[in-house]
């Protein structure tokens, strides 16, 4: 069987000449989009807490220092109000954990600033010890 013959054996059997519609490419590419979508979903699922976000990091961390749940929030709310990334950053030094609680509580009254400024400074004595 020569070129011409094969050629002409497969237009009779698909019916559209040397050419594949694209209609059929079309619908395979989109059938291989949907599974690679399928797998990507399935994987993302089975994953998702699997990866650490930094606020979570931050909770395991502050958690295993000894912080209570209200001064992991105040540490969160000097965090998100300071626009840091992460509320780790505060858990680093005793000197950035003063410098972002007087600019938090700078924003509050004269006696809610000074009661922050108490909360930030029991933490930073619980997280550094005492420190002049």
């Amino acid at each position: 069987m020569d070129k011409q013959e094969l050629f002409k054996a497969m237009r009779e059997n698909w019916g559209s000449g040397m050419a594949i519609s694209p209609a059929w490419i079309l619908l395979g590419a989109g059938l291989v989009l949907m599974v690679v979508a399928v797998l990507s979903f399935r994987h993302w699922w089975r994953t998702r807490h699997e990866r650490p976000t930094p606020l979570l990091t931050f909770l395991s961390l502050a958690e295993k220092l000894g912080l209570t749940r209200g001064e992991q929030w105040l540490l969160i709310r000097v965090a998100s109000q300071q626009k840091l990334s992460s509320p780790i950053a505060l858990l680093l030094s005793a000197g950035t954990l003063a410098a972002h609680g007087r600019a938090f509580a700078g924003r509050y009254s004269t006696t809610r600033s000074k009661m922050l400024m108490q909360r930030v400074r029991n933490i930073s004595d619980k997280l550094f010890g005492n420190q002049p």
